[in-house]
């Protein structure tokens, strides 16, 4: 709002043109309120002296390119006058000039000509030529203690707007060519798209454009803890009713925080909650056996012995290595000597039972079996195993693999043979059968 006289109860101090014109008067408004009025009725004097000229102080526009005006007025009806006046008018007539001072406009003000066509005054700009759709025909004196329902009943309020305004303020005024007329109340703002947020990004109080159908784009500006939505700056119109339109673009919240409830601002992740990448998506809670330590966290950490292999991912879980087997499960079978064979393997089992071949008899054996998962590499301690002892039953040696004949006379033979590749055990005697044939 740039001046707003309907609450004004003290002297308004506006410029008025010539001295005989305009009246200041205090007088009670529609609610028994004393306001602030400024009256004229000089419709019987000469046609040529009508010319009457009710100037606001200089106003600052605050960058606003077009500016409102609402006039509140009463106008008497010609015809109710004794002797109706040829010259008589129910308008007014509202013009604007604009300048860069309040300076400037009192040295223009003084050297402008009192007479001839308004419109060729230097300077100003018409409007609009404003009518009354109400009047009243009952003379009413204005009296600060005298309330006059039946004028206020007639009250005539017009809004009207001017541009473009491209100097630093301007000044109002209010014309009136033979009229009976109380000017009850002006207001004149400008209207703005208030400031706001939308999407993460901020946008500042913006005036609307100095056109009906203007959209002024205004770019946003992205809140903290973010950053622009696919790399394009956040932008929105402002529409000539102070309206936000056609929103093109956003922020997203940048990687350890979320957005708030309303989407006007990126939030911490609280601790136990971690967000890895940007983007509006919430935090997420920590996945097992993990945390975080502060605020705004991108990870979270494996709690004191758990671990994430090189393959997990940071979302992923925690895990520890295997504890020992609780029990042990497998198979074994008494050879007669040789290499032992595990089956499935000795490595690498994806069960839990395995069968060892091929053991030696009369041997004490130590089974270890340790679980290993990806993780184990990590831990600084040595995996942990269960174990179990067994002893293997006594079997018979295997056979004699070959003889050999070392000499022979008529009537004996010498013969030769190796210990058996599986003796199992110590060899006490060898029996020797022979036959006729």
């Amino acid at each position: 709002m740039l001046l707003d006289t309907t609450e004004s109860t003290s002297e308004l101090g506006w410029t008025t043109y010539p001295d005989t014109g305009w009246d200041e008067v205090s007088v009670l408004d529609d609610r028994g309120k004393l306001i602030r009025t400024f009256e004229v009725c000089n419709v019987n004097q000469n046609p040529r002296l009508q010319d009457n000229w009710l100037a606001t102080p200089f106003l600052f526009r605050d960058s606003a390119p077009r500016v409102f005006v609402t006039l509140r007025f009463s106008v008497r009806d010609c015809a109710s006058l004794r002797s109706p006046s040829p010259t008589c008018r129910e308008t007014l007539t509202l013009y604007y000039k604009q300048a860069d001072s309040q300076r400037e406009l009192e040295r223009t003000w003084a050297a402008e000509p009192s007479g001839g066509e308004k419109e060729s005054r230097e300077g100003w700009v018409k409007v609009d030529t404003i009518a009354a759709d109400k009047s009243f025909s009952k003379v009413e004196p204005s009296s600060p203690h005298q309330y006059q329902p039946n004028r206020y009943q007639r009250v005539n309020i017009k809004t009207r707007s001017f541009a473009p305004l491209t100097r630093n303020g301007f000044v109002l005024a209010v014309v009136d060519s033979g009229a009976c007329v109380s000017l009850m109340g002006v207001s004149i703002f400008y209207r703005r798209c208030p400031a706001t947020n939308r999407h993460l990004a901020s946008y500042p109080a913006t005036p609307s454009g100095a056109e009906p159908t203007a959209l002024v784009p205004v770019g946003g500006a992205c809140v903290p803890h973010s950053g622009p939505q696919a790399g394009t700056a956040p932008r929105m119109h402002c529409n000539a009713e102070g309206e936000w339109m056609v929103p093109v673009g956003g922020c997203v919240c940048d990687q350890g925080y979320e957005p708030n409830v309303n989407g006007s601002a990126c939030l911490a992740c609280p601790v136990g909650y971690f967000k890895a990448v940007s983007g509006s998506a919430p935090c997420t809670a920590c996945p097992a056996n993990s945390r975080t330590s502060q605020e705004g966290s991108l990870t979270c950490e494996c709690r004191s012995g758990f671990y994430r292999s090189a393959m997990d991912a940071n979302s992923s879980s925690c895990t520890s290595p295997p504890s020992a087997p609780i029990s042990l499960t497998w198979e074994y079978e008494s050879g007669d000597g040789g290499d032992v064979s595990y089956a499935p393997a000795q490595t690498k089992l994806r069960q839990t039972k395995v069968a060892l071949n091929n053991l030696l008899t009369r041997i004490t054996y130590l089974i270890q079996v340790q679980a290993l998962n990806e993780v184990s590499s990590l831990s600084p301690f040595p995996p942990r195993y269960t174990s179990v002892n067994f002893t293997t039953s006594q079997s018979v040696p295997s056979q004699v693999p070959m003889m050999h004949q070392l000499s022979r006379a008529p009537d004996s033979i010498t013969l030769s043979w190796p210990q058996p590749d599986r003796p199992n055990g110590d060899i006490l005697e060898y029996q020797l059968r022979y036959y006729d044939k």
